[in-house]
């Protein structure tokens, strides 16, 4: 933990007891308890842009509480900033618990390998018919679902999800003996039928191959065939749709395309953007996606496997919601602080 966030923690005994600006004084209390924590965990990150990213994020918050109060907003956007908020807060105790870590690299990248593998032969075996999973619940439950039974997704819930996370993983897997299950990933992608993961894990493997002369090369290769050969995977995707309909709302003030429209709020009613840049913006405008690009372009670079995982989660965030998804979201937060601790092992040495 810095100073910053142990002088963070002595404030909270001060603020938070006179935080009285909710329709309950106890929720008050709550609230500012929340946003405290928040604020310290931002401030004990070891990257400077995910500190701010975090500290930003924290200003909305507060300003949310305080339009509420104010009455100028609904009290439910208040739950809709806390959940949020509180996807933020545990990812960020993941984070730091892997960043401090005494685990090697290799022994985390045994575990995802392991986790991958599981739900590749989960996903393979609903491409067959035989779906555990639906299969188990339904001893207990009514089992439905937005897709047939013999659509592999893991436990996932959507196919896309599942190629997410198979792909992410996929550069772990150029180690020893781990190399000999790569066919499986790769059979997992191609039932899965997940265009933007086989993009991102042709581009990734591109870069690890040969870095990034063959990143150009296999991009443009990717966006003839998308553009030319399969039209409905390029400009003719009905996400491109979303994207436009999602930028025409955000230009439609300059307080919208500078700030967003807030921590949680989503493009339609259970949908979003499948994009998150485009999401970036639409939760926290320009400002927001300055810090997500500055920690991209600043990204430690030294370890190929990490840096080379951490690229096809970029390429997957273009047609993709990978950080709004948990176990995708988990799997980057850990990539990240295993990259964002060797950094600062190499500073060290």
């Amino acid at each position: 933990m810095t100073k910053a966030a142990h002088i963070t923690a002595l404030a909270g005994l001060i603020i938070i007891p006179l935080y009285v600006l909710a329709s309950v004084v106890h929720q008050g209390h709550v609230n500012m308890m929340m946003l405290a924590c928040f604020v310290g965990l931002s401030l004990s990150l070891p990257n400077k842009w995910l500190s701010g990213f975090g500290l930003y994020i924290s200003v909305w918050w507060l300003t949310v509480y305080l339009m509420v109060f104010s009455g100028m907003l609904d009290i439910v956007f208040n739950a809709v900033t806390i959940d949020a908020a509180l996807f933020l807060i545990f990812a960020s105790v993941i984070f730091l618990a892997v960043y401090h870590s005494k685990y090697s690299n290799n022994t985390w990248f045994n575990i995802i390998c392991i986790s991958a593998l599981i739900q590749c032969a989960i996903g393979i075996l609903q491409y067959f018919n035989l779906d555990l999973v639906s299969w188990g619940l339904s001893h207990f439950v009514k089992v439905e679902g937005d897709f047939p039974f013999n659509t592999p997704c893991g436990t996932l819930g959507n196919p896309n999800f599942l190629g997410a996370y198979v792909a992410i993983a996929t550069p772990l897997f150029i180690r020893d003996k781990w190399f000999w299950f790569i066919p499986v990933l790769f059979f997992t992608l191609y039932i899965a039928h997940t265009s933007m993961a086989v993009m991102a894990v042709v581009i990734g493997l591109s870069y690890f191959i040969g870095g990034w002369r063959l990143v150009v090369v296999s991009s443009l290769c990717i966006i003839l065939y998308a553009t030319l050969v399969n039209p409905h995977d390029g400009f003719g995707n009905e996400r491109v749709g979303m994207w436009i309909d999602g930028i025409q709302k955000i230009t439609h003030s300059w307080e919208s395309i500078l700030f967003g429209f807030g921590p949680g709020i989503q493009w339609k009613a259970g949908d979003q953007l499948h994009n998150e840049y485009l999401m970036t913006v639409w939760n926290y405008g320009l400002i927001g996606l300055t810090f997500l690009i500055g920690f991209i372009v600043t990204i430690h670079r030294q370890n190929r496997w990490l840096f080379t995982a951490f690229i096809i989660l970029c390429v997957d965030m273009i047609g993709n919601h990978a950080l709004h998804t948990t176990p995708t979201a988990l799997l980057a937060v850990v990539i990240i602080a295993l990259i964002e601790r060797e950094r600062n092992e190499k500073q060290r040495a």
